[in-house]
């Protein structure tokens, strides 16, 4: 597995989840051991339905533990604060309607639209990726070309 680049809060995000996952696995295997005592396995549903998410959370924790072990955890950048690296949070002003978009710009391995955090592979973010406060991008959307100026940048402390 390659380089997971991660920021402090996606790695705790996924220690998380590691977490919740091996105390299924637990919940899991009391409920095979409960099924196993039923008798004849060769016709118990319960039994090969324990087995059957015992092997899908099993192999969840394996990559979960395999990110955990290729973690990179970035930190924001102490200078050009005001370029869009990752973990910049950046506002957008259309240039077509006006209105204003806020975004967080994570590694691929974190984006995630519904939380506004997009990638620099993504479409927008491989348009704003390195632009600076102030720039004006465009890039293509299913809808057409938009354009936007780049209106804030800032980074957590």
């Amino acid at each position: 597995m390659k380089e997971v680049l991660l920021s402090s809060q996606g790695y705790e995000k996924i220690l998380r989840e590691l977490t919740s996952l091996q105390e299924e696995r637990q919940h899991v295997l009391e409920q095979l051991n409960i099924a196993r005592e039923m008798g004849d396995l060769s016709e118990n549903a319960e039994y090969d339905a324990a087995k059957k998410t015992l092997r899908e959370i099993d192999a969840k924790i394996m990559r979960q533990q395999d990110i955990i072990r290729n973690a990179n955890i970035i930190t924001p950048p102490s200078e050009d604060r005001d370029v869009v690296n990752i973990l910049a949070y950046f506002t957008l002003k259309s240039l077509d309607n006006g209105n204003e978009l806020s975004y967080q710009m994570v590694s691929i391995d974190e984006a995630n639209i519904q939380e506004k955090k997009i990638s620099p592979s993504s479409p927008l973010g491989e348009a704003i990726f390195k632009k600076k406060n102030g720039d004006i991008i465009s890039y293509e959307a299913p809808i057409g070309i938009l354009k936007f100026k780049i209106i804030d940048v800032h980074y957590d402390k």
